[in-house]
């Protein structure tokens, strides 16, 4: 069993366990989490985006400034160690609160047993909205990464935590006549690092566009919310 902290994975995140020929498990950090830049080339609307380390003039036409709220992470596990299984309790140390369901382990590691990747790809749930959720859409102007304001549309949701999956991030999408996406964004979730119930895990979303980066036809406003290992929600929309 390996255990790894300096990758700074949040333990919220449901793929910092894994089990295959051994088995594998992030622990954490008493520090901060690190941001999940790296898994899509532009990043998210609000973190950097995965070609680089710092917000530099790359990011600068991004619409919407940095997310912070993982510099507030305080994330650590109780282990209780049982003669087939370890059970790990997923606790935030600042407010007390449970980070998720805990992880029941089995050990030994089974080479494609419940805490495989593809298993629990398949089985974990997808974030939900609640149901009656609506997207409001708001014009206005806002300023760029680099400090250069346009007129805009602000598109802000509720969070979808209404289901059993945790929300990791949300594609906000931008709708012609015909139903079909003209332009999409990756947003992160607010609470993807926050304990269950924690102020930012309840705060709604939202997603910046320049009007200029809307081209002609645009007829609403679609949000899905995505888990972890991918699974989609439900979309509302405008």
């Amino acid at each position: 069993m390996a255990f790894s902290g300096h990758s700074h994975y949040a333990l919220t995140d449901e793929r910092s366990v894994w089990q295959g020929a051994f088995t594998s498990i992030g622990t954490g950090s008493l520090r901060y989490a690190g941001q999940p830049n790296c898994q899509f080339p532009e990043g998210f609307e609000n973190t950097m985006s995965g070609r680089m380390m710092r917000a530099d003039e790359n990011d600068s036409g991004k619409m919407m400034g940095l997310f912070w709220g993982n510099y507030s992470v305080r994330h650590g596990m109780v282990a209780s160690v049982y003669d087939d299984c370890i059970v790990f309790e997923r606790r935030d140390f600042l407010s007390d609160k449970p980070l998720g369901d805990d992880w029941v382990v089995p050990i030994p590691a089974k080479a494609d047993g419940d805490f495989s990747y593809r298993k629990r790809k398949v089985a974990q749930p997808a974030p939900q909205f609640a149901a009656g959720a609506g997207v409001k859409v708001v014009g206005g102007a806002a300023k760029n990464r680099a400090g250069k304001e346009f007129p805009s549309i602000t598109v802000t949701f509720p969070p979808a935590n209404a289901g059993k999956g945790r929300v990791y991030y949300y594609e906000v999408s931008a709708m012609d006549a015909e139903g079909s996406e003209i332009v999409t964004k990756r947003v992160l979730s607010e609470g993807w690092c926050d304990p269950i119930g924690g102020p930012r895990y309840v705060k709604d979303g939202r997603c910046v566009f320049a009007k200029d980066e809307l081209p002609k036809g645009v007829r609403s406003f679609r949000v899905r919310p995505v888990g972890f290992f991918g699974a989609r929600g439900r979309t509302i929309e405008s």
